[in-house]
């Protein structure tokens, strides 16, 4: 019906391409790189996983970063919903809340101090 179409419509336009420039502004990517992974991005070996997803009252985040980092929530809008510091070193299961979040789309940022960053999609269902 209707809501599923506005769900479907939600959805593609969550997973069309976007990329944060030096001031956090959301800036339009090319069609031709959207290739890009949903829930894991590789980068110079180094992994960003985020499961379950879609996720209820928290997620775990699984990688292995060589510098300490900042993982950042941002929902459709931009802007930050929540920021987590993140210790150098292999990280297996780290739990994150999202109880203080609504239902929706989010887009996670792993800012590494040496100046990597890494991306991935959270959908919250509550």
């Amino acid at each position: 019906g209707g809501r599923a179409v506005f769900a479907a419509r939600a959805l593609k336009a969550f997973y069309a391409p976007q990329v944060y420039n030096e001031t956090e502004t959301c800036i339009p990517v090319p069609e031709s790189l959207a290739l890009l992974p949903q829930r894991l991005e590789e980068l110079g070996g180094t992994a960003l996983q985020v499961f379950p997803n879609p996720a209820g009252d928290y997620f775990l985040l699984s990688c292995d970063i060589n510098f300490p980092g900042e993982l950042r929530l941002y929902d459709l809008y931009g802007r930050v919903r929540k920021t987590q510091n993140l210790a150098a070193g292999k990280i297996s299961a780290e739990k994150i809340a999202t109880t203080e979040l609504e239902n929706g789309m989010y887009l996670i940022t792993l800012r590494l101090d040496n100046g990597e960053v890494f991306n991935s999609r959270l959908l919250i269902v509550k």
